[in-house]
């Protein structure tokens, strides 16, 4: 987080009588720091991907997040978590509730968010999909290892798959 932006939060903040309040910038580790949570809430507009709820969910961590741009892709509606539309703060709000007031759905959200994102967010899936690809196209026949594609030769393969229609 830029220095500048950082302190514009602060005064924000400090406008708002939150004294108390502090923001930490980026975390080389943000699971570590999700560990604490009981819930994540993502209110942007719209994010294209929100990584962060993928990283939440993870960790076990219940999430809310707007019906908006990449969070539905992520989020499957009262199955894995939570969406809100942006602005309705009714509605956001009732969600809030809905996870404060029961535990046992905030648990079973967090659970089966979990799952959905151990199977389709975790680093060696989409590796794993180019791979299984990449045999298709076997260059040199004989020769390709599908074990040894390293992610610098990936944007090679995908290329490829591009101008074939595989893709």
């Amino acid at each position: 987080m830029s220095t500048e932006y950082n302190e514009s939060l602060l005064s924000r903040l400090k406008s708002l009588g939150l004294t108390d309040r502090s923001f930490k910038g980026f975390l080389p580790q943000p699971a570590l720091a999700m560990m604490g949570m009981d819930v994540l809430v993502l209110p942007s507009r719209n994010e294209a991907f929100g990584l962060v709820l993928a990283e939440a969910m993870r960790c076990g961590i219940a999430v809310m997040g707007v019906n908006a741009g990449g969070v539905p892709e992520i989020i499957d509606d009262t199955q894995t978590g939570l969406l809100f539309e942006w602005g309705n703060t009714d509605q956001t709000g009732r969600s809030s509730r809905t996870f404060i007031q029961g535990a046992c759905l905030k648990n079973d959200l967090a659970r089966h968010g979990k799952e959905k994102a151990d199977r389709e967010f975790n680093s060696e899936t989409p590796f794993s999909a180019i791979r299984k690809l990449v045999c298709r196209f076997e260059l040199v026949p004989g020769t390709y290892k599908p074990e040894s594609l390293v992610p610098h030769q990936l944007s090679f393969v995908i290329i490829l798959s591009l101008l074939h229609g595989s893709l």
